[in-house]
């Protein structure tokens, strides 16, 4: 993937479709929730924002190591950059989303200081999950166009 603009778009691709996923195994830890296709608008519209999360935290990263396609060499630091990203942005959501009473949990969401774990994890686990598997599409279009 040499078009960069290309390279971004797998990465928000890969984010949306991981997010996805996500959001539908643990909206059932959201009270109110109905099941999936109750609760279906709303993950949808999360898994945008998720995806665009996903895709800032990768340009931030990239701003600082000055490099559009760090993903190609992941490495602890850049990774460990994307950690705390996703951590302090999943903890800022959190705490303004329930502040606001924009949502809230129900009995079933494992609790760290009162916010919920899952969307914590979500952000710690899909980022690195995504720049990793964009990577690894990106590694073997290149070995079969070669």
């Amino acid at each position: 993937m040499k078009n960069k603009i290309y390279f971004l778009a797998a990465i928000y691709a890969i984010a949306f479709v991981l997010n996805f996923v996500w959001e539908n195994i643990h909206a059932r830890f959201y009270a109110g929730y109905g099941g999936f296709w109750h609760f279906f608008p709303l993950t949808g519209v999360a898994t945008f924002w998720d995806g665009a999360i996903i895709l800032g935290i990768y340009i931030a990263i990239a701003l600082l190591r000055r490099d559009i396609y760090w993903a190609r060499s992941l490495n602890r630091q850049s990774l460990a950059g994307a950690v705390v990203l996703g951590i302090g942005v999943a903890v800022y959501i959190e705490m303004r989303a329930l502040r606001e009473g924009r949502w809230g949990y129900n009995e079933l969401m494992p609790l760290i200081y009162g916010l919920g774990l899952t969307p914590i994890l979500q952000m710690i686990v899909l980022p690195a999950v995504s720049y990793y598997l964009v990577a690894k599409i990106e590694k073997l279009e290149n070995n079969k166009n070669h």
